[in-house]
């Protein structure tokens, strides 16, 4: 199978400027993480993975998935709204996300052990705004295919992230210090975003005082609502349980072990299927819409990604603690224990994702929600089963095994219906 033949020439280049700009970033938070890795330690990842947990657990509420809907109008002032009013809705619960943790009195950030850092309320729900602006804008590159700008946004976070790691991690290592640098690199990437679409966010009038309007256009796409949001909060909730009850269950370095692992895995395994899937998208919605069968298209690029992530799995399964404790420190060497188990989950997650992608498109979205019900009932008995023997490893390899069922479920799932939609088509 040549791969050269899987994709059209504009798909090639797509995919090429996305996995260019994505290498770049990884590339630079891949030569600096031994150093970074010896200034902060596992406590203060741990806090840095609390947080991102606490955030990757809000974010899908903030837009109702509205914001992955920009890219399926025929209409760019249609997209445009449908930006706007993403936007509006994350404006709306920030505020909520604040009230609610400064009137909780550090209860809920307990959970997260982040009560302690002074004013964490403020930052939490200010990043989990800016995270919801930088998904919108996001998938409105992505609508424009503006892979090039995407790409240079990637690199320009890892740049200026990995940068500031660096110049402060000697001076001021403060538990504080990583979420402060990862909220502000956040905020920057935001304001170049709005920079380039400015003049079609400005010019395009959203009616936002018309009440039926707004309603119309959410009703439209109810379906993101409806199905892909809470979806999400389970995929969310599933991505932040391992950190959340690692910290509760075994201490933040715990946390911080996994934080590192998981982080340091996804980052080369995940490039091509990133890339794959961010031009694949909106390829795909094109050629549903035009009632092309997309069947042949989904499983060449899943073999493909088979292919590629297949090597690496095994020399993680067999290699993996040497290699952390030889690149991040000796005291990093548990991380690499758990990333023995970790890339199994990984791999099957590297290879679904052309099949994510087109989950919306084949309005697979029921199945999703189902199985995300299922995968959080997984993960919550591996980690009661692990805290129950008293083993962090037997937590992480429970997680690790049980994960593969719900990969299996969506990649099965979708190509089934793409085949049979193909099936339709002919006839």
């Amino acid at each position: 199978m040549k791969i050269s033949s899987l994709f059209e020439n504009k798909l090639v280049k797509g995919v090429f400027v996305v996995a260019t700009g994505t290498a770049g970033a990884q590339l630079i938070t891949i030569l600096c993480s031994p150093i970074i890795t010896r200034l902060y330690g596992p406590e203060l990842f741990g806090l840095l993975g609390s947080f991102t947990a606490l955030a990757t657990m809000l974010l899908p509420l903030m837009t109702f998935s509205y914001s992955m809907a920009v890219i399926l109008p025929k209409k760019e002032s249609t997209a445009i709204r449908l930006a706007i009013l993403s936007l509006v809705f994350a404006l709306g619960w920030s505020l909520v996300i604040f009230i609610v943790l400064y009137s909780s009195n550090d209860i809920l950030l307990g959970y997260f052990s982040l009560s302690e850092l002074n004013a964490i309320e403020v930052i939490i729900s200010v990043y989990v705004l800016l995270l919801a602006a930088l998904e919108v804008f996001t998938y409105l590159a992505l609508r424009k295919k503006y892979f090039s700008l995407n790409s240079k946004v990637l690199l320009f976070q890892s740049l200026l992230s990995n940068g500031l790691k660096l110049g402060l991690g000697s001076t001021l290592n403060s538990p504080i210090t990583l979420i402060a640098i990862t909220t502000f690199v956040t905020a920057v990437s935001v304001i170049t975003y709005f920079y380039v679409f400015r003049r079609s966010i400005i010019e395009t009038p959203f009616k936002m005082s018309h009440t039926h309007y707004s309603r119309a256009l959410a009703y439209k796409f109810k379906d993101f609502f409806k199905y892909r949001t809470p979806q999400r909060l389970l995929a969310g909730l599933n991505q932040s349980l391992p950190i959340i009850l690692l910290a509760s269950l075994f201490g933040a370095p715990a946390a911080g072990f996994f934080t590192l692992c998981r982080s340091i895995l996804t980052m080369p395994l995940n490039l091509i299927a990133k890339s794959v899937s961010d031009v694949l998208y909106p390829n795909i919605s094109e050629r549903f819409a035009s009632g092309i069968p997309i069947f042949g298209l989904l499983l060449k690029s899943t073999l493909v990604l088979v292919l590629i992530g297949v090597i690496p799995m095994i020399v993680l399964i067999l290699f993996a603690p040497w290699l952390f404790s030889t690149v991040f420190g000796s005291e990093w060497h548990q991380a690499g224990v758990y990333a023995q188990w970790f890339s199994v989950w990984l791999f099957f997650n590297f290879i679904n994702r052309p099949c994510v992608a087109a989950v919306a498109v084949l309005k697979f979205e029921k199945v999703l929600l189902v199985n995300s019900i299922f995968n959080t009932g997984l993960v919550l008995s591996a980690f009661y089963l692990g805290g129950a023997l008293g083993s962090d490893v037997t937590a992480v390899a429970l997680f690790s095994i049980a994960g593969i069922i719900p990969q299996l479920v969506i990649i099965g799932g979708v190509l089934l219906k793409a085949k049979r939609h193909s099936k339709y088509k002919s006839c």
